[in-house]
């Protein structure tokens, strides 16, 4: 609103010099006894002096600062820099003296102000009179309205002129703005022969179409300007340093960033207001204020509310000239229907991904599809209609991304999310719901049809940004109108992890989530409209609460123990030592082949890690080469068979030396590959050869057989049935990743056995967990026995019958992601035994490092690769025996000695196994691991015995006690792999603990404030998160998180120390 001039207050006044000589003259003629001389000049008023008529005033009005401001005709921006003197800026001689009459005399109420014209619009002459105005005169010449008015116009019409002098004082700033705002100038003054005083409001006099009327004059036509501001903010990043310099002057250049204070606000240390030089991105870390660009950054230093003002700022010091709209934009041209549907966008190219928008029938309405280019992701929707395919969105309100799961499911409770791709990532965290979306996510809910959702009860999942939260309050209401049963809204808070910005269901996804797990944590609050509070209230009272209310006046901790821990007990109880790992034995070297042991002696002594990993991955690899070559019948009579491929994993930190062990262990497994390779390829250009003579030969008996028919058709012409050469088969030992369909022609042509090999065997674990890849995962299943088949049945690539496979699997895992995936595969549809197939895994105990330079035992390197071309090479047929069906490959028995053994301890095994589970004693994932140890026996027995003794037809007793002595080392090793079941991962919350005592941890602290800083063992924000509720669970932290009313995006847990714990100073 424009500022009224207070009552009583003096004009101010204008030098006659600076008028146009017509104006000057017209005035004089009009006037004469007024006197014109140049009035003295007034020195602008220092910050102390305006401050002390600001106090004047409130203490007799009780007037805020906005008030004021806006009485004087000053934004509060501007004001506030003009009390400490920011940058120079002061009031104008208009403004100082409205202050000043406000201070001395009484300020209007609100209702007078409002209809007051504001006196500073091209007042010249308004001003000139008042200035001029003697009070000893009473009866003044009269003076002519209608000349004003076309004097008026003359000043419009030389207003480029009025600019061009820098000089000009405060009062003609206004007219000199005229070429930049483009408004009709107006003129506010008396008219005496309306009966007006000095004291009555001003006319404004060319804003009044009434009197244009009266003197017949066409309005001139406003030409509205139009600047681009993303082109202004775009220049200005090209000059960002030199805008940061201009605008923010006590700032100073760090890196990539400006730095400063704050002056907007009572801010003395640069650090918490800072602007990146590289985007033009602002923020000031104390009070949540940010923004995009330099535009918006001019923009809330100089108080515009308006972004326009503010890049027309910006662009006039950056020379840039502002765009002039002088006709109106063309109308677009109506998009051209296409008749298919397109694959491709004629600008962004092809889609990375695409949504199709279904009816209840299931026919495509239309099609979002998102492209990634250099600036980001951009969607594009296109519609099919009547004619065809159209670049455009449909028609308002617009359909819902999930209609025909919406029909399919009608007693189904609905999942909302803000996009198409989060909407098909809660389907995998919970498939109990039907997943839809709006389009264009959180931007237009009102443009969406929700009346679909008409007596549904309905979930919303909004993103983790102030945007997901308007946009699930927006959401929430509409669903309601629409009819909807009920709606609840995702507390994110209840997830337990620190979202980053945005983060959405696909996120969670990403990071390994599982449905069990989603379902442990999440919680959904019943909305309601009396329950919502504007975003902004609810942000701004989070913040008063951190800044002042946890803290002193200047921002020291209150005294005492931590204020948010009083508030919540009183006592503190002593903590509670947390839970440890299940004690594990160290790998005896003698239970492994003898031909392995030195060489896995040696790779661990010079390498420095556990001989644990390469020992199993060794065997694994070793029971793959034997694969069904040859089976082991653990009963004398009965044909229950086992083969040689065995599953495993290692387990351990990054610096416990996985990989390189697993490296180590394969490498004579590997070269067996490197040569096979080789074969094949000698073997590859003998059959290219013959497949040529083969081509040549059947082409000249072809021309000889047409000769002879074009003599004699009816000659008995004898046919080459000849068959080609047959292709050799190519042998493959290991793959790294293969889809189901690859796998499986892979494993159709290698039978006998193939080794997968994953570095990072979490990988593999969360690719299974895909809905879409169930059929590898019933793939993977069915290999592991070795006794099973597979049939795959596909329209392009025909059908892949694989009779009898072996598939073994080995990898590497972090014991983080293990206890993860052990949680979620407890229960549920992924309890279907998968982790529990993984019978070599181990989790030694990290081993003291020491420096070890020297080389490999040639002899140990040696053995190990002879161990492995005599597996290779193995003749079943010669130490086996077949049975009356001879479907299966030949197998070995047990020795007599061995046989007895083996029943004595089968015997008692089994029936301490049904006993415990009778009893309860045992979790049932453990249960179902220790349950498959019978079939483990033989596996490893027969590895041991191909190994040791492979030329004998029977297992010896010998062997079969080492099998059992892996069983004995290995069952600790399960225990502690299935603690994460029954007690939480201790493993960080540990290395936590030890900096608490230490009192390494700040007072207060979330658990993104400790995996930033990189510690070892607590770099994973998830790990740590759990870290830090573990360690509040066992009363060593307690959580000092302040109250969050439901709305908005919810506050990061805040943790502090228990009082009750003794920290070193």
């Amino acid at each position: 609103m424009n500022a009224p001039i207070p009552k009583g207050a003096a004009a101010p006044v204008v030098d006659p010099d600076r008028l146009p000589a017509e104006v000057r003259a017209s005035i004089q003629a009009q006037a004469p006894a007024f006197d014109l001389e140049p009035p003295e000049p007034i020195a602008p008023p220092t910050p102390e002096a305006i401050r002390a008529q600001v106090e004047t005033i409130k203490a007799r009005d009780a007037l805020s600062e906005a008030a004021i401001a806006d009485a004087i005709g000053m934004k509060k921006q501007n004001f506030s820099h003009a009390k400490t003197g920011y940058r120079g800026k002061t009031l104008s001689a208009e403004q100082w003296r409205a202050l000043q009459d406000l201070a001395e005399g009484e300020s209007y109420p609100q209702s007078e102000r409002e209809t007051v014209t504001d006196p500073r619009r091209c007042r010249e002459t308004a001003d000139m009179f008042e200035a001029s105005m003697d009070n000893s005169v009473t009866d003044p010449a009269p003076f002519d309205l209608a000349e004003a008015i076309t004097q008026g116009a003359e000043i419009s019409a030389r207003a480029a002129e009025l600019e061009a002098d820098s000089d000009l004082q405060t009062d003609l700033e206004r007219l000199a703005e005229y070429e930049h705002q483009h408004e009709p100038v107006e003129l506010a003054c008396f008219s005496p022969d309306e009966g007006k005083t000095a004291d009555a409001p001003l006319v404004e006099v060319q804003a009044s179409e009434s009197i244009r009327d009266r003197l017949g004059e066409e309005p001139a036509p406003v030409v509205k300007p139009r600047i681009d501001i993303k082109d202004t903010a775009t220049r200005a990043l090209a000059a960002s340093e030199a805008v940061c310099r201009r605008w923010l002057p006590e700032g100073k250049r760090q890196g990539h960033e400006w730095v400063s204070v704050n002056p907007t606000r009572t801010d003395q240390t640069p650090g918490s207001f800072s602007v990146n030089l590289s985007t033009g991105k602002w923020a000031d870390f104390a009070t949540d204020d940010k923004g995009g660009d330099l535009v918006a950054l001019v923009a809330y230093l100089d108080g515009d509310d308006s972004q326009i003002e503010a890049a027309r700022t910006l662009a006039e010091w950056l020379g840039a000239v502002p765009v002039v709209e002088t006709a109106p934009k063309p109308a677009k041209a109506a998009p051209r229907p296409m008749k298919t549907r397109p694959t491709a966008h004629p600008k962004l190219g092809a889609p990375s991904a695409q949504w199709d928008y279904l009816d209840a029938e299931g026919h495509v309405l239309c099609v979002v599809m998102r492209f990634e280019t250099e600036t980001g992701k951009e969607f594009r929707p296109i519609t099919q209609t009547p004619d065809g395919w159209i670049w455009k969105a449909p028609d308002e309100p617009r359909p819902l991304y999930g209609l025909d799961r919406l029909a399919a499911r009608p007693e189904a409770p609905v999942i909302l999310c803000e996009g198409e791709k989060a909407g098909d990532a809660t389907a995998l965290l919970r498939p109990d719901c039907v997943h839809i979306a709006s389009m264009n996510g959180a931007k237009s809910p009102k443009r969406s049809d929700w009346s679909p959702l008409q007596g549904r009860r309905v979930l919303i999942w909004p993103d983790a940004d102030q945007p997901g939260a308007d946009f699930a309050q927006t959401a929430a209401r509409l669903i309601l109108e629409a009819g909807a049963q009920s709606v609840e809204v995702l507390d994110l808070s209840s997830l337990g992890v620190d979202l980053p910005q945005g983060a959405d269901a696909a996120d969670l996804v990403a990071d390994g989530w599982t449905p069990e797990q989603f379902a442990e944590r999440a919680r959904f609050v019943a909305w309601s409209a009396e329950k919502t509070r504007r975003p902004d209230e609810q942000e701004g009272e989070r913040h008063t609460r951190q800044t002042t209310g946890e803290r002193g006046e200047k921002g020291e901790p209150p005294s005492g123990a931590t204020a948010g821990a009083e508030a919540k007990a009183k006592e503190y109880p002593a903590p509670t030592p947390l839970p440890k790992l299940p004690p594990v034995p160290d790998l005896p070297l003698e239970i492994l082949p003898n031909d392995l042991r030195g060489w896995v002696e040696d790779a661990a002594e010079r390498a420095r890690f556990r001989p644990d990993f390469a020992a199993v991955a060794a065997m694994s690899a070793l029971g793959s080469v034997i694969g069904r070559q040859v089976g082991i019948r653990l009963k004398q009579k009965d044909d229950w068979t086992e083969y040689a491929n065995v599953w495993g994993c290692v387990i351990g930190p990054p610096s416990a030396l996985k990989s390189p062990a697993i490296q180590q262990a394969l490498k004579p497994f590997k070269w067996l590959q490197v040569a096979a390779d080789e074969r094949h390829q000698a073997a590859m250009q003998g059959y290219k050869q013959d497949m040529e003579d083969f081509e040549l030969r059947k082409n000249i008996a072809k021309k000889k057989a047409a000769k002879e028919l074009a003599k004699d058709p009816a000659a008995n012409v004898a046919r080459d049935t000849t068959p080609p050469p047959e292709k050799p088969p190519e042998r493959t030992y290991w793959t790294s990743n293969a889809t189901a369909e690859a796998l499986g022609v892979k494993l159709a042509e290698n039978p006998v056995g193939l080794f997968l090999e994953r570095d990072e065997l979490s990988s593999l674990l969360v690719e299974l967990e895909d809905e879409r890849n169930a059929t590898a995962r019933g793939l993977y299943l069915s290999g592991w026995s070795g006794r099973e088949g597979y049939r795959f049945d596909r329209i392009m690539r025909g059908t892949t019958y694989i009779p009898k496979f072996a598939l073994s699997v080995f990898g590497g895992i972090q014991p983080g992601p293990l206890a993860r995936y052990v949680r979620g595969a407890s229960s549920g549809e992924r309890a279907d035994g998968l982790l529990q197939r993984f019978q070599l895994a181990v989790w030694p105990d990290p081993a003291r490092f020491e420096y070890v330079d020297r080389h490999p035992s040639q002899a140990a390197r040696e053995r190990a690769r002879l161990l492995f071309e005599r597996a290779d090479n193995l003749d079943a047929e010669a130490i086996g025996y077949r049975d009356q069906f001879g479907e299966d490959p030949p197998y070995v028995r047990l020795s007599p000695e061995a046989q007895g053994l083996f029943v004595e301890w089968y015997t008692d095994f089994m029936r301490h196994r049904r006993q415990v589970e009778a009893e309860g004693a045992e979790s049932d994932p453990i249960c179902a691991h220790f349950g498959k140890y019978p079939g483990l026996v033989g596996k490893l027995a027969l590895i041991l015995h191909i190994a040791d003794d492979p030329d004998a037809r029977a297992v010896s007793e010998t062997t079969l006690l080492k099998a059992l002595a892996w069983l004995d080392y290995l069952t600790p090793h399960a225990r502690r792999i299935y603690h994460a079941v029954e007690h939480p991962e201790t493993g960080a919350a540990s290395l936590l603990l030890a900096r608490v005592r230490r009192g390494e941890l700040p007072e207060k602290f979330t658990a993104r404030d400790i995996y930033r800083k990189g510690w070892h063992g607590l770099a994973d924000s998830d790990a740590v998160l759990r870290a830090c509720d573990l360690l509040q669970e066992y009363d060593w932290l307690i959580d000092v998180s302040p109250e969050w009313k439901g709305t908005g995006r919810p506050p990061a847990k805040l943790y502090a120390v228990s009082p009750a714990v003794e920290v070193a100073s």
